[in-house]
């Protein structure tokens, strides 16, 4: 009887998660990520593969092993970027890295730019599943990264099984459950509610498992110590590089809001800003336009786009944006983790007017390296104030590169890595 409940409960969740997906992200999202996991392989598959020369050749005195959903495309999403920053500091530390997508799709751009840099990486056809992976070079690795909730409860079991001598790292990226416990407060729906309960155990089940857990923020690390007092957690954030600002206050114009469509918060922030916040901006500033940026965005938004506003979707550049706008938003309602839109802006001096959840987690003071409003009406006369005060503007841009220098660059995050996995560079 006590097999039968935890079954039901388990189609329960899948059923509602299916749910959830379709009504937030829409049918033609759901029936793309149920032929994703269509295609990932059986992981509980019983065999062994042979694998080429150059998936198991070892140069280094250390072997990581990193997986996570998909292959990084640093160029689109920050976490993709944090991950790419991520291989490559590993390399720093005198590990071999080899690199898997949990589906073990590997797209050419992703694939040459990982190969480009040394990076091993797993697919198919080499490749045929991980779990056959795991079991026939599992004892070489070290060092075993899995990043997101999913992958993780997919990849743990098997990992502690193969990897005798690893070390293994669950990434948590962001506290999914976290930013489904608001979204389910912002739409005030119940079934969001049951899955974010639902994400919590998995999430807090998957710190339990491993040796380590990487978070993106203070917020998130002092949440998950609340809940697990006892559990190694650590705190390795957003990785940039830092150019700095490009051109003056007056040489600039107009507004910048950049962020994947994928990620629903970014939708929704977006629809906020346009419908609620940028009527009020105009009212203020008849000639502002509002540039905004990111893969895939939906219908609904581009509709939305007129003489005033511009939906770009992806940009394969971004860096022009940043050198001529004279100000970034982020208006989001909901989310978790740090925000990459932020990071980017302020490593390239560009002044941001954020939510306090947009903020968070991210060292910012209202005032002095951000602008924090909340509803439409703050939000708004921030953005006209940011866009007529260059004194204001000054003193954001230079201590948000300061910030980021601080707490998100490359060395930063070298750092933290180094006193996690207890090595030293050659």
């Amino acid at each position: 009887m006590k097999w039968f409940i935890r079954q039901a409960l388990a189609v329960f969740i899948v059923l509602l998660r299916l749910y959830c997906i379709a009504k937030n992200e829409g049918s033609a999202v759901l029936i793309r990520k149920l032929w994703r996991r269509v295609q990932i392989p059986l992981l509980h598959k019983k065999g062994s593969q042979a694998h080429s020369a150059v998936a198991i050749a070892s140069t280094g005195n250390f072997a990581a092993l990193v997986v996570d959903n998909y292959m990084p495309t640093p160029d689109r999403d920050s976490g993709s970027l944090r991950l790419f920053h991520l291989l490559l500091i590993l390399q720093k530390l005198d590990f071999e890295v080899t690199f898997a997508a949990a589906n073990l799709e590997a797209p050419a751009p992703s694939l040459t730019l990982l190969q480009r840099h040394g990076i091993i990486c797993l697919s198919r056809p080499t490749t045929r599943s991980l779990a056959q992976h795991l079991a026939a070079q599992g004892h070489r690795y070290t060092l075993v990264i899995l990043s997101r909730a999913d992958t993780a409860t997919a990849l743990m079991p098997q990992v502690r099984r193969h990897c005798p001598h690893a070390q293994i790292l669950f990434d948590t990226v962001d506290l999914h459950f976290l930013r489904e416990e608001r979204q389910a407060i912002l739409d005030d729906s119940r079934a969001n509610r049951w899955l974010a309960a639902w994400r919590k155990q998995q999430e807090l089940a998957l710190v339990d498992a491993a040796d380590a857990t990487l978070v993106v923020s203070p917020v998130e690390l002092a949440l998950l110590r609340a809940e697990r007092p006892q559990a190694q957690l650590h705190c390795v954030s957003n990785i940039h590089h830092i150019p700095g600002s490009a051109a003056p206050f007056a040489a600039r114009r107009n507004l910048l809001f950049i962020g994947a469509f994928s990620h629903l918060p970014n939708a929704d922030a977006v629809r906020w800003l346009l419908r609620d916040i940028l009527p009020l901006v105009h009212a203020a500033i008849p000639e502002v336009h509002c540039h905004v940026i990111g893969a895939n965005p939906p219908a609904d938004l581009q509709a939305l786009a007129s003489a005033q506003v511009r939906i770009h979707g992806h940009v394969p550049d971004v860096q022009p944006f940043f050198a001529q706008c004279r100000l970034s938003v982020a208006p989001l309602r909901y989310g978790a983790g740090v925000k990459g839109k932020i990071n980017q802006s302020l490593a390239h001096g560009l002044p941001v007017v954020a939510t306090q959840i947009a903020a968070e987690g991210m060292f910012l003071i209202d005032d002095e390296s951000a602008l924090i409003a909340d509803d439409a009406i703050a939000f708004a006369a921030a953005v006209v104030r940011l866009y007529r005060d260059e004194a204001c503007w000054q003193r954001l841009s230079t201590n948000g590169i300061a910030i980021m220098e601080q707490h998100f660059s490359v060395e930063a995050a070298q750092h933290a890595l180094q006193e996690l996995i207890h090595v030293r560079i050659q």
